[in-house]
């Protein structure tokens, strides 16, 4: 099954470019065309990943990054900006909010696909990551729960003295 990319953007030229680009890739495309549609979205079924816009009326790109980063569901999802501004301090703002990479319009087609692949090469890592220490962790559980009857069968319990004596010392 295609990995699902989630772009959101205002202006619908920018979402059909970006659409063709990744869907010429291999990849499902949903679209969201403000910052509250596409919480909206994530809230329904979260996406591999994540292109936004910035400037969006009502809601920015840095708002919407923010609250994708701060939810437990959303957290671990790629979020790459793809905007306009180029400035230094508004890729430093995107990346603060949470972001995971810029890419500056007008885009490229070569360079997006290969930062889109990377950043779902680091997503499927991480997940086997976490995999690997929940089942570590489930190991280390068990180890100590087996430890703990080993030891109780060969170590006797020692009995609690009663209270506290009343005879003199």
């Amino acid at each position: 099954m295609a990995e699902t990319i989630l772009v959101v953007d205002d202006e619908a030229a920018g979402r059909d470019l970006l659409e063709a680009i990744l869907t010429g890739a291999g990849y499902q495309v949903e679209q969201a065309d403000s910052g509250p549609a596409a919480l909206a979205r994530v809230g329904e079924a979260v996406p591999e990943l994540i292109l936004l816009d910035l400037m969006m009326p009502g809601m920015t790109g840095f708002e919407v990054c923010q609250r994708l980063k701060q939810h437990p569901r959303t957290a671990a999802v790629p979020v790459i900006v793809v905007t306009a501004l180029g400035q230094v301090t508004h890729k430093e703002a995107a990346l603060t909010s949470g972001a995971d990479d810029f890419v500056t319009k007008p885009i490229d087609a070569g360079d997006l696909l290969a930062r889109v692949t990377a950043m779902l090469k680091v997503r499927r890592i991480r997940q086997e990551l976490d995999r690997t220490l929940a089942y570590l962790h489930e190991l280390e559980t068990a180890r100590h729960a087996q430890r703990r009857e080993s030891l109780a069968a060969v170590v006797p319990r020692v009995q609690k003295p009663p209270g506290p004596s009343t005879a003199p010392p």
